[in-house]
This record gives C-alpha cells, sequence and structure tokens, in this order.
C-alpha cells in the first residue's frame, strides 16, 4: 500500500503508512440498516516519515466516538543529524489532525455494518445480536477479479467506481448478506411484522435491495456461482 503524503504547519511533509493491521475496524458511516460502508483499520499502527527533519515514528490510532492518538513515539534517524530541534510547535495541533486524517485515507477498507439490536450471522449459522453502538464487520478482499459487464455506482465518497457482478468480491458480499437473511429467517427474534423471509425468492430480493446495486436475477446467479465453487452448501439432498 503507497504511503500518504501530506503537510502540516504550512510547509513541512510528512509521510504516513499503514504499518500493522488486523481485522479489527472502525465505520466512516451508520446507516440505520445492515449494509456494505467504508472504514478504517483501527486499531492499528501507523508509521510516518518527516523526511527534511530526518525523524520516523509511529503511532496507534484509536477510537471512540471520534478517531484519535492513543499511543506516539518519534525519533530521529542515524542517516543524518537533524539541526531542526523537535518541539511542541513543530508537533502541533495540525500535525495531529493532519495525521490523524491521512490515517484514516491510507487505512481505508469495506465493512459490513450492522445497526444497533440487528442480528449477526456466523460461518455456523448461528446468530447474535450487534450491541447498542452497532457492529463492523471486515470483509476480507479476495486477489482477483471477475470479467463480467460492470456498474459504475456512486459512493457515499461522491467518486463513481466500477462494480463487477461476478468479481470474486462482489460474489462474497452477496454470499454474506444472504448468509444475514437465512440467520435472521431461522432467528426467534426475527421480526416477521417488519420483514418477509419466509420464502427463499423473498431472501434474495432483500439481498438484492440491501446490495444497493444488484438486481435480483444477478443475485440469483450470483449465488449459483458461489454454490458451485463451494462459498455456500446445496440445498439438494443426494440420492
Amino acid at each position: 500500500m503507497a504511503p500518504k503524503v501530506f503537510t502540516f504547519n504550512k510547509n513541512y511533509k510528512c509521510e504516513l503508512f499503514l504499518h500493522t493491521k488486523s481485522q479489527r475496524v472502525a465505520p466512516l458511516q451508520r446507516p440505520s440498516k445492515i449494509a456494505e460502508i467504508d472504514a478504517v483499520f483501527c486499531p492499528a499502527t501507523y508509521s510516518f516519515e518527516i523526511k527534511s527533519l530526518n525523524c520516523v515514528g509511529s503511532f496507534e490510532l484509536n477510537f471512540q466516538k471520534n478517531f484519535f492518538v492513543s499511543y506516539f513515539e518519534i525519533g530521529q534517524t542515524e542517516v543524518a543529524e537533524s539541526k531542526t530541534p523537535v518541539t511542541a510547535k513543530i508537533l502541533s495541533e495540525d500535525f495531529f489532525s493532519s495525521a490523524i486524517t491521512a490515517a484514516c485515507e491510507v487505512g481505508s477498507t469495506r465493512a459490513m455494518w450492522y445497526p444497533p439490536n440487528s442480528l449477526i450471522p456466523d460461518a455456523s449459522g448461528s446468530t447474535s445480536i450487534a450491541g447498542r453502538e452497532g457492529f463492523t464487520k471486515y470483509l476480507v478482499p479476495t486477489p482477483s477479479g471477475g470479467r463480467g459487464a460492470s456498474r459504475k455506482v456512486l459512493d457515499v465518497d461522491g467518486k463513481r467506481h466500477d462494480r463487477v457482478w461476478n468479481d470474486p468480491i462482489e460474489i462474497q458480499r452477496t454470499v454474506a448478506l444472504m448468509e444475514t437473511a437465512e440467520a435472521a429467517f431461522r432467528s426467534p427474534h426475527y421480526p416477521k411484522d417488519q420483514v418477509d423471509l419466509s420464502t427463499k425468492a423473498k431472501r434474495e430480493q432483500w439481498v438484492a435491495d440491501t446490495s444497493g446495486i444488484w438486481s435480483v436475477g444477478t443475485v440469483h446467479v450470483q449465488l449459483a456461482i458461489a454454490r458451485k465453487n463451494g462459498l455456500i452448501k446445496s440445498g439438494r439432498k443426494k440420492k
């Protein structure tokens, strides 16, 4: 992942990159329904370099209502001796706010958002309930892309992006949504008076509506591909 270059205090430049990450993420959006959203790797360690000061350092980005730096260290490199002392004037509020903004950009990823009190499925088919703050689940990307027809969509960042219906990432996203629908239907907490998931067709329609991009016909084909590739179990019984 390429580093993010940002400027602070008008004339100092800093390069920042994601040093360590896990599957823990913080959401950038909190919609009222289950949806795929932009997120940031957090807690995670971000490293930086201020070449003009011969300084390197790192910090841990954390989140509690807002993103903040929970741990910070900085030191001079051994390449050359800096003639500029590192003071509070240099490491100002502008530095930290700019670094946090850059970290949110370089550490951006995609995740599934479950609003407060919604049902969260797991691989075993059981469910849990999102807490009062909701729950964000990291979507692991796959390494290759598909060759189907693409569709341009307008994301929340205001930019248009190509989405390819049979890309492995898109198949994975559809499977995750179908798992949510199936788990919700089986759950004793399923709100039947709010949403009808009583048939496979209605669950596929829910997946299509929640995806915000694919038609129910496309979802049906995506699930067929997923079943063929072993991502979901076939509903047919062997004789």
